[in-house]
């Protein structure tokens, strides 16, 4: 990996860091445009819950009429997951993250590039209805209660913080935005209590407690395969990075197909985890 003192772009003196030359940045929403496009059709449609019939599971609405009948059904929604299962042990809970938009420069200019900081500031990128912006992120507020909106507001104090995480690195940089006009978006991660996704079959607590404990780092997805329900959430804050390749292993299993992971990391990412731990544990 090539790299070089961070200090001859910036020309600040302000932090000692890298450039990793084979970075870059990606527009995640630009790429899901394009993912969609070569799905071809697809349905959207509200799913009030999940019944299984036959050889599937029945999508139905709010008023219990059916919306589709599939052989499997994938739990990728999030927070929403533990309700469309509620027979498994699902713990998921919100974390709030906020991020600003913030005007380009004319002085003190910064490299072309993302910084990282423990938070993170990007190059000026387009953003819907105000142009060219920089993205500086991000908070990480845990909420006891995410229903309703009162998480969406934009927080001045949200807005502060991320600027006090920035002047730790570019001290010039975000004096000259204190007094820019806070404005930016909010939304919602969904988190486990061990902070690492839930990805694989879901199984019920009464599957599992009709099953033998099993070591900490076994798992055994066979028999959850066979309800054809599985689940990838609680992805956090690096759910870009991670479910590409966590789509992958689901993949594998639901075809078939050689899993590009081993048991360890299997177990890692069960969703029983939760359940086996107490079970070990004699609860």
């Amino acid at each position: 990996m090539l790299t070089e003192p961070i200090l001859k772009t910036t020309g600040s003196g302000a932090h000692d860091g890298t450039i990793w030359k084979p970075g870059g940045y990606v527009s995640p929403a630009a790429i899901a445009s394009i993912i969609k496009s070569e799905l071809g059709e697809s349905q959207t449609a509200y799913v009030a819950s999940l019944q299984r019939s036959g050889n599937g599971w029945t999508l139905q609405d709010e008023k219990g009429d059916e919306i589709l009948h599939a052989e499997a059904v994938i739990l990728a929604n999030g927070l929403d997951a533990a309700r469309m299962a509620p027979e498994a042990s699902l713990p998921m809970r919100a974390s709030r993250g906020q991020i600003s938009f913030l005007p380009p420069l004319t002085r003190h200019p910064l490299p072309d590039l993302p910084i990282t900081f423990g938070g993170y500031l990007t190059p000026p990128v387009p953003v819907t209805d105000h142009g060219e912006m920089h993205v500086l992120g991000a908070t990480f507020d845990d909420l006891e209660e995410h229903t309703g909106d009162h998480w969406r507001a934009f927080s001045t104090t949200g807005h502060q913080e991320c600027l006090n995480s920035l002047a730790r690195v570019q001290p010039e940089q975000a004096a000259a935005w204190r007094d820019s006009r806070a404005m930016g978006r909010t939304g919602l991660r969904a988190t486990t209590p061990d902070f690492l996704p839930m990805l694989g079959p879901v199984t019920s607590e009464n599957q599992i407690d009709a099953q033998a404990p099993k070591p900490a780092l076994e798992t055994d997805w066979s028999a959850g395969k066979t309800s054809g329900l599985f689940i990838m959430a609680g992805l956090g804050s690096l759910g870009f990075q991670s479910a590409p390749y966590m789509a992958e292993i689901l993949v594998a299993l639901m075809a078939g197909a050689p899993l590009p992971a081993d048991e360890a990391c299997r177990a890692i990412l069960d969703p029983a985890r939760f359940c086996w731990r107490g079970k070990r544990r004699g609860e």
